[in-house]
Formats: C-alpha cells, sequence, structure tokens
C-alpha cells in the first residue's frame, strides 16, 4: 500500500472550514475590486447620481456644436426636410432627444407634453433618434405628445449635441443660442419646470 493511502482523511471540520475561508477571500477581492471601479471611498461619493435639474452621468464627451445641431438635416413627421434653425422662430425652444428603445424617455415625454402645454411661450420639440418612422410614430401615440416631433434618422444631430445617453433634453433661446443642456431623465414634471424657470431667467 503506497504511503499516500496510509494518510488520514481530511475532517470534514476542516474542510468546511476552508471552504469558508475561500468563500470570505473571494468576497473580500470582489468588494475590493468593486470599489476601485466605482471610485467608492466607503462614504458613497464615488456612485454616480443624477441631479434633478441640469446635472447628470454621464458627462457629454465634449462641448455640443451649436451650428451643426442648427445646420443638421432633420425629418419631419410629414416626410419633408427641416433643421433645428426652422424650428427655432419666436419663441425658445426645448429639444428632447428619445428613441424607442429608451425606457426614461417613455416616462418623461408626457411631463414634457404637460410642460408644453403649460408654457406657451416656450416651443417643445422632440427629436427622434435612429428610428424608423413606424417605430418613431408609434412612440409618439404611445406617449400621447401632442408637441412637435421630427426624427434625426442617421444621429447626426445626436453627433454634434455629443449625446452619450438619452434622453437628452437642451434649451435654446429664441436667437438660437444654447441656454443649458441636461443628460439623462428628469426627476419629474416640476424638475423641467424649474429647468426652464431657472434659465430662461438667465439663472446659472
Amino acid at each position: 500500500m503506497d504511503a499516500a493511502d496510509d494518510a488520514p482523511a481530511p475532517q470534514p471540520r476542516r474542510r468546511l472550514a476552508l471552504v469558508a475561508s475561500g468563500i470570505v477571500v473571494v468576497v473580500l477581492l470582489a468588494l475590493v475590486v468593486g470599489s476601485f471601479l466605482t471610485g467608492d471611498d466607503g462614504d458613497g461619493d464615488g456612485l454616480p447620481t443624477i441631479d434633478d435639474t441640469t446635472a447628470a452621468v454621464p458627462t457629454r464627451y465634449g462641448d455640443p456644436d451649436v451650428e451643426a445641431m442648427l445646420a443638421t438635416g432633420l425629418v419631419a413627421v410629414d416626410g419633408s426636410p427641416t433643421t433645428l434653425r426652422d424650428l427655432i422662430t419666436e419663441r425658445p425652444v426645448l429639444v428632447n432627444q428619445w428613441s424607442k428603445t429608451c425606457t426614461p424617455c417613455i416616462e418623461e415625454m408626457p411631463w414634457l407634453d404637460a410642460i408644453s402645454r403649460a408654457n406657451p411661450q416656450v416651443e417643445v420639440v422632440g427629436i427622434n433618434n435612429l428610428d424608423g418612422e413606424g417605430d418613431a410614430r408609434s412612440m409618439a401615440d404611445q406617449t400621447g405628445i401632442t408637441y412637435g416631433w421630427v426624427r434625426d434618422p442617421a444621429g447626426d444631430f445626436a453627433h454634434a449635441a455629443r449625446t452619450v445617453g438619452l434622453p437628452d433634453t437642451m434649451l435654446f433661446s429664441a436667437d438660437g443660442n444654447l441656454l443649458a443642456s441636461k443628460v439623462g431623465v428628469f426627476a419629474d414634471q416640476a424638475a423641467i419646470q424649474a429647468f426652464l424657470d431657472q434659465h430662461l431667467a438667465g439663472g446659472p
């Protein structure tokens, strides 16, 4: 008989202790790696948060190209070509980018519709991002929006806006200046109203 055959079998308690120790090590490593990736130092500051007015995570990958946004070719509901410059007339314009695959957009768009009716001094314009005509119409019907919307079928407007996520909302003055922007969903209808009130009043 080999010497190995003479060795006593590990005791059950010892095996359980070894397994438990291995689990603890794995959990600790996971916590360390997770803390490193999120930048969490233990007080929660490293976790992403979304402000309910103007700031959001993620941020844009660069400054929006306002001139390009104004000139980018868009498609109106009737299929005719248009641009944001054509849509900005005598009122400030609140532009909201959305798509059928954007779940937060579905929640936010009815709030924007209520905002458009409560603020006749502001034009609300939706810009559908990358959807086909049928999908865009389907979502407009689903959300019940009554404000005007156009399509950005190639994503050129989103590129000029340096959009990194939807929804993406921008406020333009009546003369085409970008007053403020927000990447991400608003907390509620009141937050959208606060966004308008602050920036149309010339706030920071």
